[in-house]
């Protein structure tokens, strides 16, 4: 519902807490109840098709995708070494510090990766902003996670909705390059 809410709708509630949320399980596969839009937000369709680039690219720990989503999304200042900052998130894929368990590794890093030194977090830190309707975003992801942790432990926000993300690709115009593309990476990593 909240990938939905995200990537097709681009509005959202911001306080998807338990007091908010109910499952109607007398409907067929069950139904959200939202209680309180007291607190929501919009996104742009540039954000919207950025939050789903973002997921896109840790699915397939692609850098060079996410800081290309991060940047169509406003999160990075102008100026940014984009360079940089793909570096950091390259080597974050590769560390395990991002991940979803739908991330898979393409291949094993060549010893010139292993051995390439990584700019510092801090160092590319000063590049990112997060702007506003993002951080609404954030907040509601990091709500969601708890509260379908709390229903289930081993669920995560990207697993949950990484079947969902191809559907929504071709609805927002992704063509035969996007599918072939997604079935080509597909096979290269079964």
């Amino acid at each position: 519902a909240y990938l939905l809410a995200f990537c097709k709708y681009g509005f959202f509630n911001t306080d998807p807490h338990p007091g908010n949320l109910a499952v109607d399980d007398g409907y067929p596969g069950g139904r959200l109840i939202f209680y309180d839009f007291g607190q929501a937000c919009e996104l742009s369709d540039k954000q919207a098709d950025g939050i789903l680039q973002v997921i896109q690219s840790i699915v397939d720990f692609e850098a060079e995708a996410c800081v290309k989503a991060m940047k169509n999304l406003g999160c990075l200042k102008e100026g940014s070494d984009f360079k940089k900052v793909e570096a950091v998130v390259q080597n974050n894929f590769e560390t395990g510090k991002v991940k979803s368990k739908r991330s898979k590794r393409k291949r094993a890093l060549t010893e010139e990766e292993k051995n390439q030194k990584t700019p510092k977090q801090t160092e590319v830190m000063k590049y990112f902003k997060l702007p506003p309707a993002l951080a609404f975003v954030a907040r509601a992801i990091t709500q969601m996670e708890g509260v379908g942790v709390m229903l289930d432990e081993e669920y995560e926000f990207i697993d949950f909705v990484a079947d969902k993300v191809p559907e929504l690709q071709v609805e927002r115009g992704a063509g035969i390059s996007y599918i072939a593309g997604q079935l080509f990476k597909n096979w290269i990593r079964s």
